[in-house]
């Protein structure tokens, strides 16, 4: 690998990981007045919590180079 291309990786790899310390809550209002909270952790992942319930997202197509990857 070239050391341009690693740098400019290593560059893309501490920004995202910066950025996943700044997650995002959106409360939603719902029709029983009770609420829907999304949490955005980051890339594709997501919790959503609401009515008691907790639901954690990260749609994950394993592709490429994580095919077969579990």
């Amino acid at each position: 690998m070239k050391r341009s291309t690693f740098l400019r990786y290593l560059g893309a790899g501490a920004l995202t990981t910066l950025g996943l310390h700044h997650s995002v809550t959106a409360p939603t209002a719902a029709a029983q007045g009770a609420g829907l909270t999304i949490q955005w952790f980051g890339h594709t992942s997501a919790l959503f919590t609401g009515d008691g319930q907790r639901i954690l997202v990260n749609p994950f197509r394993a592709l490429g180079c994580t095919a077969g990857f579990r």
